[in-house]
């Protein structure tokens, strides 16, 4: 087999954890693990919080806390080791009182830090969190003045940073005149396991004795993320502890962490997905993280195949971005597609041996959704969230975790009694119940599920200024009882989505695959996962919100009746093309456009238009990059799959589309770069 596979793919030497793999796959044998340590029967007995201690908002706990309840446990794994929640707590409290010393015992100030994604950057997260100050994350793919521009802009304090960024940030400390420590690495070594002694590990059950009192961090800031700029300069989003805490309740009920959990962790720890997702989320539960310095495509493989990798590390889940999938899904053509044995035995792990695999961050295409589906037999969980909010909308785990009732709140039009201009009385809602066992919520491209528990959204027509009409309303229920109720406001729209509920009930087939009267509208967001402000920006804080405090989120989703389930359109601004009169979503091209066999990366955007205000145009990035011409054919292929006022009136061809860290595209500097000058029509039309 292996002869066989250096046949097909010359470089299979570089990959020597696959090569031990073929050899071995007759046969698998795991490593022994190691010796277990003997730790005292009472510690082992000891039970483990359950999600209902969790699953509330009255005590507010920061996660760094939550390491008290799980001394014994493996908390993190990185390139040097493993480290216990004991270990990382003890190692807390060092780098805490270094942040204590340099700041003269002060709270509240801003720590901006930049570390390598391993135990660093928890030792740091959780030592300025325990000194009570807020945190600034910052990554080292930030050129040098982004970096000095973050940390003026929140008015920093204090920097913090290892050896390996030591030039960068002291470069960066002299010329904003703010104070450095540069964490020697003898305290991450030294928070390396250990084993806690035997009255630590029989203490009560209790989160008090790291950092300051729980009470101190009940309204505190906790957390700075900066957006990425697209609109302008880069806006500090605050986060308190109570925010954090709310979103990891959200996604723990949602997703059914437990402390069984071990995740793969290979994101950049400077946005929310990697942060709180795929960090946090575990931490809180007593859960493992597997952490990577960064994304290689062999190492994930690795890791997630369970190759040369003990029994106890293995990890069960994994969060990327579409990206990241599409780079696995090119390495598996590479080095497994073409053997049946390896592809029948990637696809049983992967089946039996992960339990949940997210994406987010960017839309996922169909194709590679589906492709994903084909290779492992996981239905991608997609979500939709972003750093003002967290997470606020996603697709379950299963559908037996939810209850959705709809309930109708629209004008009384009867009451004709009414005086003008006095207001009517909206009618007492009426609810109805669905049972979800005859329709599963199933995971499908595109839809990114229901509003998590303690977050509702609305969709809003956007009337003028910040004030929208609201069409619906679906409130995610609690962390206790997530369950989903509606609430309509449109009475033409309930009646639209009664009518095709009761097609569905009917097993009817003339229900339409995209019907332009399913409510669509910005989506419009409340919560305690909510951010507190925009840093240093009171004016900009307040335009994001309506008069009636729903934060806008700038981008436009689709309710679908026939599937419960909410659809992102894209960005308002963005991703929504107004073209003669229609409102066509660019996302819904580029997924068609992917399923062309010839086409490998698309983005499609709105250009000015004399005649139709703006005219759809799509940039393609072709699978055989030696050529440089819209394939054959490709114009009469698209008029079989879209509707005539969605279609690309312009394609162009390019070598690759630019992305950012967390795989996004910024469409208006594409669109200036691809299309600059289209006034001239120099451009190539479709045939």
């Amino acid at each position: 087999m292996l002869r066989i596979l250096r046949r097909i793919h010359p470089q299979i030497n570089q990959y020597p954890q696959i090569t031990n793999l073929v050899k071995r796959l007759s046969h698998i044998q795991c490593e022994e693990p190691p010796p277990q340590i003997e730790l005292p029967k009472e510690s082992m007995e000891r039970p483990l919080p359950s999600f209902e201690s969790h699953a509330n908002m009255k005590t507010i706990i920061p996660v760094f806390k939550k390491s008290t309840l799980y001394f014994d446990r493996v908390a993190l794994k990185d390139q040097h080791g493993k480290y216990s929640y004991y270990s990382l707590g003890k190692g807390t409290e060092i780098v805490s009182k270094l942040i204590t010393d340099a700041l003269s015992g002060k709270t509240g100030e801003r720590v901006v830090f930049l570390t390598p994604n391993d135990a660093y950057y928890v030792l740091t997260l959780w030592g300025i969190w325990c000194s009570g100050q807020i945190a600034v994350p910052l990554s080292p793919l930030h050129p040098a003045d982004l970096i000095k521009y973050y940390v003026k802009d929140c008015k920093a304090s204090l920097i913090i940073t290892t050896p390996k960024y030591a030039d960068l940030m002291d470069d960066v400390s002299k010329e904003t005149k703010t104070q450095l420590i540069v964490i020697d690495d003898s305290i991450r070594r030294n928070s390396m396991y250990e084993t806690p002694n035997l009255s630590s590990l029989i203490c009560p059950d209790t989160v008090t004795e790291i950092g300051k009192p729980i009470e101190f961090y009940e309204n505190r800031r906790a957390l700075i993320i900066y957006t990425s700029g697209t609109t302008g300069n880069p806006k500090g989003v605050v986060l308190t502890h109570k925010n954090i805490q709310a979103q990891i309740l959200s996604l723990i009920k949602a997703w059914n962490w437990t402390h069984d959990d071990c995740i793969l962790h290979t994101l950049p720890l400077h946005h929310i997905h990697g942060i709180v997702n795929v960090l946090l989320c575990p931490l809180y539960v007593g859960a493992k993280c597997v952490m990577l310095p960064k994304f290689e495509v062999n190492s994930v493989w690795s890791n997630l195949l369970g190759i040369n990798v003990r029994p106890e590390d293995r990890v069960n889940i994994y969060m990327g971005v579409p990206t990241i999938y599409t780079k696995l899904l090119q390495e598996y053509d590479k080095i497994f597609r073409t053997n049946t044995k390896m592809a029948e035995y990637v696809l049983q792990t992967l089946k039996q041996r992960i339990r949940l695999m997210v994406s987010g961050s960017a839309p996922l295409p169909a194709p590679i959704f589906k492709r994903w589906f084909d290779i492992s037999g996981h239905r991608l969980l997609e979500r939709y969230g972003m750093s003002e909010t967290g997470m606020m909308l996603s697709n379950f785990y299963n559908d037996k975790m939810v209850n959705i009732a709809y309930s109708i709140n629209v004008p009384d039009k009867d009451k004709d009694a009414k005086k003008e201009g006095e207001a009517k009385d909206d009618v007492s809602p009426i609810t109805r119940e669905i049972q979800l066992n005859s329709k599963p919520l199933v995971r499908e491209p595109g839809y990114v599920g229901l509003p998590l528990p303690g977050v509702k959204i609305r969709l809003g027509e956007k009337l003028h200024g910040i004030e929208y009409r609201t069409l619906l309303e679906c409130d995610g229920g609690t962390f206790e009882k997530p369950n989903i109720v509606f609430t309509y406001f449109d009475d033409e729209i309930e009646k639209l989505i009664s009518h095709t509920e009761q097609l569905i009930a009917n097993n009817k087939q003339e229900i339409s695959q995209d019907n332009e009267d399913y409510p669509v509208g910005e989506i419009l967001v409340q919560g305690d996962t909510l951010f507190k402000e925009y840093f240093g920006k009171i004016v900009e804080t307040k335009l994001e919100f309506t008069k009636d405090g729903w934060f806008r989120t700038g981008d436009t989703a689709m309710y679908d009746p026939r599937k419960k389930l909410f659809k992102i359109m894209g960005r308002t601004s963005v991703d929504i093309i107004k073209s003669g009169g229609y409102k066509i979503s660019s996302l819904h091209i580029e997924t068609i456009i992917l399923e062309h066999p010839e086409i490998k990366e698309t983005a499609v955007v709105g250009i000015p238009d004399n005649m139709f205000g703006e005219k759809v145009a799509a940039i393609v990035v072709l699978k055989n990059d030696q050529l440089n011409s819209v394939p054959a054919g490709f114009g009469e292929w698209l008029k079989s799959k879209l509707a005539e006022y969605s279609l690309p009136r312009i394609v162009r061809v390019t070598d690759e589309l630019p992305r950012n860290a967390m795989g996004k595209i910024n469409k208006k500097e594409l669109a200036k770069q691809i299309f600059p000058d289209y006034m001239k029509g120099k451009l190539e039309k479709v045939n």
